[in-house]
């Protein structure tokens, strides 16, 4: 990141740290945190282990998706050496039709239809993320965590 050492008190990230290598994110984060401050992330969680094929099909669908049960998560940060970690499950999932209609409203919902209508690859893309959501939704989650830099 294009920031110098301990640079913020606080470093937010939202569901990106699953898509990514995960020593080398906190890494960064850890980089520039001052000494005291907070990371904060929320992030995708298994909500209970899957059978290796679901994680496979998920990492191949989603194009590098990993993630981890919220114990595993709370572990990852004090193994990166943050320390008072807290984390807390949001795993209730709202019905994501009626979620994106009510954050995009209708003009966005119209503007990403014909985009999709445009986009093959992108329609493919979503027709699977629906899928995995809908297949899944027993064992995807959303946990938020929080830690301070020693």
């Amino acid at each position: 990141m294009p920031f110098e050492d301990e640079s913020f008190d606080i470093v937010l990230a939202e569901c990106t740290t699953v898509l990514l290598d995960k020593e080398r994110a906190f890494s960064e984060f850890l980089r520039v945190l001052k000494l005291g401050g907070y990371l904060d992330d929320l992030e995708m969680i298994w909500k209970k282990p899957l059978p290796k094929e679901l994680v496979d099909k998920v990492y191949e669908v989603w194009e590098g998706f990993r993630t981890m049960t919220l114990d595993e998560w709370k572990d990852f940060f004090e193994r990166m050496g943050l320390v008072e970690v807290k984390a807390v499950d949001f795993s209730e999932i709202p019905n994501m039709e009626k979620a994106m209609m009510k954050e995009l409203g209708i003009k966005g919902m119209v503007k990403m239809a014909c985009t999709l209508l445009l986009r093959s690859d992108l329609h493919r893309a979503m027709i699977e993320y629906w899928k995995i959501f809908k297949e899944y939704k027993d064992y995807i989650g959303y946990g938020y965590f929080v830690g301070r830099k020693r």
